[in-house]
């Protein structure tokens, strides 16, 4: 299926550009975590970048489903953080940019009438908010350490 509004095929391939470098940033932060000592931390930023790969390839079908080609012009690079506070923290301020992002798209797919974008894109959502919430819980707990 063709889609009507290129703009949607644009926003498709916006957040596989987001979903593409998360992945990168998320990997990279597992294993500063290990080297750091934190195995739980690396396999739960390893798990989100599992996650993520699976919402990339869910949008790239969808692109390719209306008709589309997936693109990736420029991935943002990853590295912000290099403590394990300051890598949980660039994680959430990620994740919150992506919920923002997700929002957007579904509100813009929803204006056009393609429900199954919408369909997709709630679904990634729901996903990006466990991440979120997970990302706040664990700066909680390094809050409770610091102030021990």
């Amino acid at each position: 299926m063709k889609s009507k509004d290129s703009t949607v095929e644009n926003l498709l391939n916006e957040l596989l550009t987001d979903e593409l470098s998360t992945i990168g940033r998320c990997t990279l932060y597992a294993h500063m975590c290990e080297n750091l000592g934190y195995q739980e931390l690396h396999d739960a930023l390893e798990k989100q970048a599992i996650d993520e790969m699976g919402h990339a390839e869910a949008l790239r079908k969808r692109i390719m489903s209306l008709g589309g080609n997936p693109t990736v012009p420029n991935l943002t690079p990853a590295g912000a953080g290099k403590t394990v506070e300051e890598i949980i923290s660039d994680n959430r301020n990620a994740e919150s940019a992506s919920i923002r992002a997700y929002n957007v798209a579904i509100f813009l797919a929803k204006q056009v009438g393609d429900k199954d974008t919408v369909k997709v894109l709630t679904d990634l959502l729901n996903t990006e908010k466990e991440h979120e919430t997970w990302s706040k819980n664990q700066l909680s707990q390094v809050d409770k350490k610091k102030h021990k």
